[in-house]
């Protein structure tokens, strides 16, 4: 599948604007240089694909459990930001971002 061909379906399944697009797609290019750069390279689609397939599942609000399997992308970006994503459980603490407070 073609860059445009993604760029128009994530569009079309997210209800995004243009604008809205091109906010992730801006996101998406950073991440891939700062990969470039750390030595790594995966295209955007590559970034996207892993990103969208990172999902956890609730355990009785106790913990969440990771349902994706690790990936070179994640590694990757594991290593440029520390964020944790080789963990096979987290605490929901760990899970709540600051604009969720």
């Amino acid at each position: 599948m073609e860059t445009k061909d993604v760029i128009a379906e994530l569009r079309k399944r997210h209800n995004l604007s243009q604008d809205e697009m091109a906010e992730r797609l801006f996101v998406t290019s950073l991440l891939e240089a700062k990969l470039d750069a750390y030595g790594t390279h995966f295209t955007t689609e590559n970034i996207i694909e892993t990103l969208k397939n990172m999902e956890v599942a609730n355990v009785q609000d106790m913990y969440y459990l990771s349902t994706y399997n690790g990936s070179q992308v994640c590694t990757a970006l594991n290593a440029i930001f520390n964020l944790g994503l080789d963990k096979k459980y987290y605490q929901p603490k760990e899970l709540i971002l600051p604009h969720d407070k």
